[in-house]
């Protein structure tokens, strides 16, 4: 039932964002007072598994993009097994990540790379992969897929420019 509801949920901001038309619009120029804008994201990382709480996670990302370069922190949670019970960082994780992005037409992709510790057993992981955007404004909607920690994720998520 809930890859059903994790497929609907992906259907529905892969629509959502490639049911936009473009409109011609009129640049106005405006006096930005720094090169570098943060931002926000969340996201839900799924894999084919049988046991969607054991092998899923969520991330919370907090970051800032100049141009097509982005630089982030991230925290997550190693799984979703038990969450919200008797929470402790053993169960979580934190990652620096970089990523660049180029125009594609009506979306932008991106390729991203990271490197993370885990809070309870230590050592480190690496992360890569690529991904496709789609601007609504100051919200941007994402899917990516990243290989992390040796295992292939799709990430669904909303990124929120501050």
């Amino acid at each position: 039932m809930r890859k059903t509801i994790l497929l609907l949920l992906v259907m529905l901001m892969s629509t959502v964002a490639f049911s936009q038309t473009e409109v011609e619009t009129t640049e106005v120029e405006t006096t930005k007072t720094s090169l570098w804008n943060p931002y926000i994201a969340v996201g839900l990382s799924v894999t084919d598994s049988n046991d969607f709480d054991a092998t899923s996670y969520v991330s919370a990302e907090f970051g800032t993009t100049m141009d097509n370069f982005a630089v982030g922190v991230v925290f997550g949670r190693n799984n979703l097994v038990n969450l919200g019970e008797d929470e402790n960082l053993d169960g979580y994780w934190t990652e620096l990540k970089v990523a660049a992005s180029t125009p594609l037409g009506f979306v932008d992709g991106y390729a991203l790379v990271g490197v993370g510790t885990y809070f309870d057993v230590g050592g480190t992981f690496l992360e890569y992969g690529a991904g496709i955007s789609k601007s609504l404004g100051a919200v941007d909607v994402f899917l990516q897929v990243s290989n992390w920690d040796g295992t292939t994720y799709v990430t669904p998520g909303i990124s929120v420019s501050l």
